[in-house]
């Protein structure tokens, strides 16, 4: 599997605050993971973030080496700094080691990371492709489930008159669950997601069919990092921002909290968080 972290917040953030600092940190995480199914993230990294003040569209980098082996992720890592930004470094299980593999994928506004399979993909990627409009499916560059997925929620939103991110994430995860129901139990999916547009934010902790959920944190308050300068007025309480990551980046384990099964984090255009079940449209969880 592989590992991934987010940062939203209403001020900037060095990426290496996240990428590099942190004992746990996501490079660290990339050579020796410590909850997930493969200790080794080294198929390849990606990054993408968000500088509104340029345009509303990602910057993205990617490559094929390990992430602890490249210096201009260390360079652009300790220069670019945002409000909004992704990282993912990949361990391969559907999809060969190459550069249109690596996450985060885009399109137009969207970035977007997983952590997680559709077990058996290849016999459901022809049902999937055919769900998709044309201009969905010729976005497809190479094999991943992953990207899919991704192709697949933009689908959705796309048909979706309200533009609803939270509604088209959903229709998707039940379109791939619905797709699996009356297999055996060796069909399943993993679907720990990251889907951004800058502005508002969704990372899910999702399975299927009681298979074993992979890990995914988050950390609001009292996270050690180096923030920018506030604009004039604003105080240190006027701070809000959502870390998250597949496991703690820090040793401190107060300031991190597991998000449930089933559940997922929503940032709305003003930097809250909040904590929905995907099976109860009214239950919220507490967030703080």
């Amino acid at each position: 599997m592989c590992r991934f972290l987010a940062y939203s917040g209403n001020t900037p953030l060095l990426l290496k605050e996240l990428l590099e600092v942190p004992v746990n940190s996501l490079i660290n995480q990339s050579k020796r993971a410590k909850e997930g199914l493969h200790g080794i993230n080294a198929d390849g990294f990606g990054i993408a973030w968000y500088n509104q003040d340029v345009d509303s569209t990602p910057g993205v980098f990617k490559s094929v080496q390990p992430a602890w082996n490249d210096q201009n992720l260390m360079h652009l890592a300790r220069k670019v700094q945002s409000k909004c930004f992704l990282g993912h470094v990949r361990a391969s299980t559907v999809g060969d080691v190459t550069l249109n593999n690596c996450h985060p994928f885009t399109y137009e506004n969207y970035a977007f990371v997983h952590n997680g399979t559709i077990r058996h993909f290849s016999e459901t990627r022809r049902d999937l492709t055919n769900e998709l409009a044309d201009r969905f499916f010729n976005e497809i560059k190479a094999q991943t489930d992953s990207e899919h997925l991704f192709a697949l929620i933009m689908h959705f939103l796309n048909l979706d008159p309200k533009k609803c991110l939270q509604s088209a994430v959903k229709r998707s995860f039940e379109w791939v669950t619905e797709n699996q129901k009356d297999k055996d139990n060796t069909y399943f999916a993993r679907l720990n997601i990251c889907i951004t547009d800058g502005t508002e934010l969704i990372s899910t902790r999702y399975v299927t069919k009681d298979a074993e959920s992979l890990s995914l944190y988050y950390a609001t308050k009292h996270f050690d990092a180096h923030f920018a300068e506030h604009s004039s007025g604003d105080t240190a309480d006027s701070n809000t921002y959502t870390v998250i990551a597949s496991e703690p980046l820090s040793d401190y384990t107060k300031e991190w909290k597991e998000v449930p099964d089933n559940h997922y984090i929503y940032i709305d255009s003003n930097k809250k968080m909040h904590i929905k079940s995907f099976f109860d449209r009214h239950a919220e969880a507490k967030a703080s």
